[in-house]
């Protein structure tokens, strides 16, 4: 799990498709129809079927936008299936083989919700930071009214679906495998809360590498965080990863935060989370 100061943009959880060019480690070169499974403006996460060196470089070009980009493979993020999952960093960040424009972090931190939204006349794709007023709309609508600069007029824009399939997630049951906590330290108590909290049922995902990936209801939102109730127990100081308006067909954007709190409660267990500051840089 990254750092709180390490991540520099926001990671929307997308399948793209995209074609690998490389050398494996047996020297072979090849071009592999692949996809993503993350994307950021920095880099991305690809699985692909071959064995690949850290430290190498590879190029990968997006289908749908046609552009591509060199970038420097950071390591094996974990083996699923017959595939590789390994992250990559992009060489030159001012390359932007996605076709998508990701705000300043400055943007995010003010915002309720995240998500990728499309436009329904001309599929353009925008992040999309939502206030209090957009969240609650868009929980019941999944989509909202907003101008698109292509079509010049005001279209409806809806969630971005992705372009593979991806595996559907069910809520949790049970409570076995819960997760243990990471050394965390200055952890925000209820009673130092700066921001105000939204009362308002929405469905979440909740992620956290080694463990399977988890739909919540949250009933309590803000711009410093959230609360969740769920079967399965996560331990205070526990580092996650959350998106949130969430849908299991569609691009999710996932964003650092901590468990600051978890205690029994009805239908399993009640839990504080609070987002991490994150590099502007």
């Amino acid at each position: 799990m990254p750092t709180e100061n390490t991540r520099r943009s926001d990671r929307v959880g997308l399948g793209l498709r995209i074609e690998v060019s490389a050398t494996d480690l047996n020297g072979q070169v090849f071009v592999e129809q692949a996809r993503t499974i993350v994307i950021s403006h920095h880099g991305a996460t690809v699985a692909v079927s071959r064995k690949l060196a850290r430290e190498q470089e590879l190029t990968i070009r997006c289908v749908g936008s046609g552009r591509q980009a060199q970038y420097r493979l950071m390591g094996e993020v974990r083996k699923q299936a017959d595939r590789y999952v390994y992250a990559v960093a992009l060489r030159d960040e001012s390359v932007n083989p996605w076709d998508l424009k990701f705000a300043p972090l400055t943007e995010s931190e003010k915002a309720i919700g995240r998500v990728l939204l499309e436009c329904g006349g001309c599929q353009t794709r925008e992040l999309v930071y939502l206030n209090e007023l957009d969240l609650e709309l868009f929980e019941v609508t999944r989509s909202l009214s907003r101008p698109c600069r292509r079509c010049q007029a005001s279209t409806l824009w809806g969630f971005t679906r992705h372009e593979e399939p991806i595996k559907q997630l069910s809520p949790q049951v049970g409570a076995a495998g819960a997760l243990q906590p990471s050394p965390v330290a200055n952890v925000r108590t209820r009673n130092e809360r700066k921001e105000p909290r939204m009362r308002l049922k929405l469905t979440a995902c909740v992620r956290q590498p080694g463990f399977e990936e988890g739909v919540v209801i949250c009933d309590s939102i803000s711009r410093g965080g959230l609360c969740f109730t769920s079967a399965k127990r996560y331990f205070e100081g526990t580092w996650i990863e959350v998106a949130i308006p969430y849908s299991p067909e569609a691009a999710n954007i996932f964003v650092p935060a901590k468990i600051v709190y978890s205690k029994k409660a009805e239908g399993g267990f009640r839990h504080g989370v609070q987002y991490l500051k994150r590099r502007t840089g």
